[in-house]
Parts: structure tokens; sequence; C-alpha cells
């Protein structure tokens, strides 16, 4: 073969070489870049909906492809801890309050070199404050929750009795439609899933807090012990708490009031929604918290952020930006039953029967403390608290033992 057509072949081959590395994703500009984005499943519509966006966004954008992992909140955090050890955390993640703890390690992105003012001025500003930490923005309101005390509209009716307002209220409600063994007026799940929203409820009620301006953990206050032996009395002077409330998490807690043997129990404002698709008969009303010394909302923020070690922030950032399209935001919070996050989704639907008298408590809504360490206290706590109501220590000594660890090995304050 001449010199000639050995070259040409060559010439042909390399040439059908690169355009195989352009079709298969490789080859400079035909390159797609590929953004993982670990989401946090909330119900059976959460998958469709990020598939569907995932497909609108990846249409506009031809370059990028979203990989997207779906996982339950149980292992949110667990497989986020995995995956930052072998340093191969997703460019997006959705998740809660844990948000602070990256952002204090050093793995999130700030946000606020991508953002213009117009677009965060599409925030209610309470809920874009959520996700700022020592002054930099590390996550966006993906949705909100607020919470409230529901109660059986018809067991109170058939009481002849109005939903409580306040601690001597609620007590008074309870004794009013208690029938155990086969009918508990409350569900009261203090367990490590969501625990720390019980013991919010009963220690801001009680006119205390989790953290001073210092940082140190202050649940053993006055306000804290206070909180705490409201909650054991309600266990065994009143005997008016549903059975395994320091096993039973609270997803299954709404499953025993939705079959209609628990008459009342606090949580999210998803809840309605939940309850219509199992139990369509199932009447249910709701009241803010009941207060004691002070009345609040507990709002609770799930965040979308970036990690520092992407390699593709920008289109990471612009998938988020999507999302916020009001068409997508608000098909997101209808399907999951949660709150807007931003000021025209908000106003578009504050006229929804389910969603509307939630949404207008956002702007004066009550967070957790942005604690690095949030996780390992709220856990010390939610273990002091168990002991304590079941009668395994003194609850002023368990509060004080728990807070002194917490202060000294958790927080080294």
């Amino acid at each position: 073969m001449s010199r000639k057509r050995i070259f040409v072949l060559v010439l042909v081959v390399m040439f059908l070489f690169s355009l195989q590395l352009v079709f298969a994703g490789g080859g400079g500009k035909g390159k797609k870049a590929t953004i993982k984005f670990m989401a946090a499943l909330y119900s059976d519509a959460t998958t469709p909906f990020w598939n569907d966006l995932i497909a609108a966004f990846e249409k506009e954008y031809p370059n990028v492809h979203v990989e997207l992992d779906v996982v339950n909140w149980d292992n949110v955090y667990q497989k986020t801890t995995t995956l930052i050890s072998a340093k191969q955390e997703p460019d997006i993640l959705n998740t809660d309050t844990i948000m602070v703890q990256y952002a204090d390690q050093g793995l999130l992105e700030p946000l606020d070199g991508y953002m213009d003012e117009s677009f965060k001025s599409e925030f209610i500003p309470s809920l874009l404050e959520s996700g700022v930490y020592n002054g930099k923005t590390y996550g966006l309101p993906l949705l909100a929750s607020v919470r409230a005390l529901f109660y059986n509209k018809d067991v109170f009716k058939k009481a002849g009795i109005e939903p409580p307002e306040t601690a001597d209220d609620f007590v008074k409600a309870c004794l009013a439609i208690n029938n155990p063994p086969d009918f508990y007026a409350f569900g009261m799940p203090i367990t490590n899933f969501e625990g720390q929203a019980y013991i919010s409820y009963f220690l801001w009620a009680a006119g205390g807090r989790w953290e001073d301006e210092n940082g140190r953990c202050v649940v053993n206050s006055e306000a804290g012990l206070r909180a705490l032996n409201f909650a054991k009395d309600l266990v065994h002077k009143y005997n008016v708490v549903y059975p395994g409330w320091s096993t039973v998490n609270r997803d299954d807690t709404q499953k025993v009031m939705i079959s209609g043997k628990i008459g009342m129990m606090m949580t999210a404002n998803f809840f309605p929604t939940v309850a219509k698709s199992e139990n369509p008969n199932l009447r249910l009303g709701a009241v803010p918290i009941p207060r004691d010394k002070e009345q609040y909302n507990l709002g609770v923020v799930d965040s979308l952020m970036i990690f520092k070690r992407s390699e593709h922030k920008e289109d990471a950032f612009n998938f988020i930006k999507f999302y916020y399209q009001k068409k997508w935001h608000e098909r997101f919070i209808k399907a999951e039953g949660m709150l807007p996050t931003t000021k025209d989704a908000a106003n578009d639907l504050a006229n929804d029967p389910d969603l509307g008298p939630f949404i207008k408590l956002l702007p004066h809504t009550r967070f957790y403390p942005l604690e690095p360490k949030w996780e390992p206290m709220v856990l010390e706590v939610i273990k002091a608290w168990q002991v304590a109501i079941l009668g395994q220590k003194d609850p002023k000594e368990a509060l004080d033992d728990a807070v002194a660890k917490i202060n000294k090995e958790i927080l080294g304050k």
C-alpha cells in the first residue's frame, strides 16, 4: 500500500474516531456536562416530578445531563456522609437544616455570586434568610412547612368542645375526648425522627429556647424544665398520650390518627394532604400550637445547595434556578402539600383551601437555630426527654446532664 493511501486511511480513521467521541458525549463542544442531583423523597409524587423537570431542563440546556438520585429521608444524611468521605458528593443536594453543618465544614459553594437582586427578590425574605450562615447564602429554600395542632372535627363536635388556644385549654380538651385503650387524645412522637419538633412545640410555648446568644445549649432553663414536665404529665398524670410515643415516629403516628384512634397531634401542614388520600372521610381542623407563655409558628425549610467540589457549578445553579419558574415550583408544592418559598407562588396559592391558611403564617415563622452541631445536640436532648418521661431519671437531672455534655463535648463551649 502506498504512503499516500496509508496517510488517507489514517485521516479517515482519526475522523471517525473523533465523531465517535462527540456522539458518546466527549470531544470539546459536543461534550455533555453531567450534574448529579440527590433529592429527598417526600411522597410518591417526588420522583415523577423531578423526572419531568429534568426532561424540560435538558431540552432547554442540551449540553447538560442531570443524573437523579431520590433517597428516602431516613437515609439522606448517612448516604451524604458516606459520599463526602469518599469525595464523591453530588453536585446538588436537597436536604434540611443539616445544611449548616456542611456550610460550617466548608463543603458548600456560596451562592450569592450566582444571584442578582431580581432573582433574590423573588423569595419570601424570612425563607431566603434561612439559608444564610455567617453572612453567606449556602442554601435556597426548596419548600417550606409550618406546624399546627390538627384535630379530629367529628370527635370534637361529639364532645361539644372547641379547639384549644392555651395549654390549659389543651389539657381540658385531651381529658374530654380521651378514651383509652381504644382512643387516645394526643399523639406525641418524641423519637429520633422529628422528636426535636415536639420538644420545640413545648419549649417555645413555655418561653424557652434551644440556645442562648453565645450559642450555648440552654434547654435546662426554667422554661425547659416546665416544658418537659408538661409533656411528662400528659403521659403519666393524664394518660392522654398514644402509647409508643418514644418508639413510634411522626409518620407512623399520623397513620394512627388517620385510622381514627388519635384525636389530636402537632405536625406539618402537609398532613391533610396525606390524610385525604388515605381516609377521605376524616375531617381535620387546624389551629396554632396552643400557647403557654408565648405564641409562635414553627417553620421548617428544606433547601437546595451546591457542593464546592462540583465541577459544574454554573450548570448546577441553572438547574436550581430552572426549578423556581412559577409553573414548576407551584406544581411541586401542590403535589407534596408543602408551602411555596417564592412571592409569586405564595400569591397564587393564597386562596387555596388547604395551603392558604398556612401561607399566611410564613412571614412570621420561627425556625430552628442555625447550629452546625444541631444533629448531635438534638439527639442528646431527645434522649434526655425520653429517659425523664420514662421515669429513668429526674427531669432536672436529665436536662442538666444533657446540657453539660452538649456544651462541653459537642459544642465545645
